[in-house]
């Protein structure tokens, strides 16, 4: 256990919990690929590759990789799908407006 009587002990906490909020903001800012953002949003492949097309799913970038030919993909700001899950209803509304 660190102690927080010192000054080396209040360094060390201030170390610890910078990392910790390093890896945090990793995480929340990490780009989510076409499978984890339907993983995600529980919706169809078909759903993702049109609500992209149509701008409602908003891409961060792309991922680029080569397996015998240069595969480009997607991806998704996992930020903003934390935001979107927050308003769950909305995706209920897209799959709506789809069907009308």
């Amino acid at each position: 256990m660190i102690s927080s009587d010192n000054a080396e002990g209040k360094d060390g906490i201030a170390r610890h919990l910078e990392e910790s909020a390093d890896i945090l903001d990793a995480i929340a800012t990490r780009a989510l690929t076409p499978k984890e953002i339907c993983m995600a949003l529980e919706i169809s492949n078909q759903e993702r590759l049109r609500w992209t097309k149509d701008g409602r799913l908003k891409t961060s970038g792309t991922l680029t990789f080569t397996t015998g030919r240069r595969v480009t993909v997607p991806t998704y700001s996992a930020h903003w799908v934390a935001d979107l899950l927050k308003k769950n209803r909305m995706i209920d509304g897209w799959r709506k407006q789809d069907a009308a």
